[in-house]
């Protein structure tokens, strides 16, 4: 047997892309509900960061907006993020977020703009693939909205 051969550079997996909000859409539900245009497909069996940037906007009240991550096949997956976001109007708030369709902390409890950041991980499981989303929902009475160009990018890293 002759001397194995050099092994070849390992490629990037690269970026699946960036979505991003098709408008201002604004949450009338008490309910986790999608974001309009923050969606992307996943494969199954994967490792993916992700990244999803809300910019919020509270016209009436203080009760405030909740948001949340949403994957369609979660059997077999997981989910470890941390979101944090602007609670009162000059401070913020960072709480960890490990299950899907769960709401983290109150965003933006007062009149005005604030911002809601998720960063993480997620690990599909090998049943197939599925649909990631980013949701919020409003607190009644107050009444909120997200503003347009709010994003969610990822990125598949194994």
């Amino acid at each position: 047997q002759g001397p194995q051969g050099a092994q070849g550079a390992q490629g990037a997996p690269g970026s699946l892309g960036a979505q991003f909000a098709l408008g201002t859409q604004y949450l009338l539900t008490t309910t986790l509900a999608n974001i309009t245009g923050l969606t992307l497909n996943l494969a199954g069996g994967a490792q993916y960061y992700f990244a999803a940037g809300l910019g919020t906007q509270q016209s009436t009240g203080t009760q405030g907006i909740q948001a949340g991550i949403q994957y369609t096949v979660a059997t077999g997956s997981v989910i470890e993020s941390q979101c944090e976001g602007t609670q009162a109007q000059f401070g913020t708030v960072t709480t960890r977020v490990e299950a899907f369709a769960t709401a983290g902390n109150l965003m933006n409890i007062y009149v005005g703009s604030g911002t809601v950041l998720f960063t993480g991980i997620i690990i599909t499981g090998s049943s197939g693939g599925g649909t990631l989303t980013v949701q919020a929902k409003n607190i009644t009475p107050s009444v909120g909205l997200i503003r347009a160009n709010s994003y969610l990018e990822v990125i598949r890293i194994a």
